[in-house]
């Protein structure tokens, strides 16, 4: 993605999650807001149930099917798989090199910033919520 259109898509989302006792933070010290290109990177997709074509480096669209979720990374283990997207400057390796960072969470968002302020969220569907992960339908796979 062009950085341009990146920064033109801004919006004034306010950080849910951060003050006295949260570690939501706005982004790493080594992300560069105006940088020429970034990347969309989606997590936590299902390893062996790839869409046919859909790879590293392949642009899409919205609509897109691109995979089904999984439980890898810190989500392993938990109840509900889930999808996230990130918004980073490097194709791979987005773990900081600040030297002086401490924090191992800050360490691994290197080069990042969370897609909340670049996206257009909405309220949660119950009804499509309950059909996708307690009922098992759409692209949940359960194992």
């Amino acid at each position: 993605m062009k950085g341009d259109d990146l920064r033109a898509s801004r919006n004034d989302y306010t950080l849910e999650f951060s003050g006295k006792g949260k570690n939501e933070f706005i982004q790493a010290s080594d992300f560069d807001i105006n940088s020429d290109y970034f990347y969309i990177r989606y997590c936590h997709l299902h390893e062996d149930l790839k869409v046919s074509g859909i790879q590293k480096g392949t642009k899409v669209k919205a609509g897109d099917h691109i995979g089904y979720t999984s439980d890898t990374g810190n989500s392993k283990g938990l109840p509900n798989t889930h999808l996230h997207l990130e918004i980073a400057m490097n194709i791979d390796n987005n773990i900081s090199l600040e030297k002086n960072e401490k924090d191992p969470q800050k360490r691994k968002l290197g080069y990042k910033i969370p897609p909340d302020f670049f996206v257009n969220l909405n309220h949660i569907d119950i009804d499509d919520q309950t059909e996708t992960v307690i009922n098992g339908k759409k692209y949940y796979i359960q194992k």
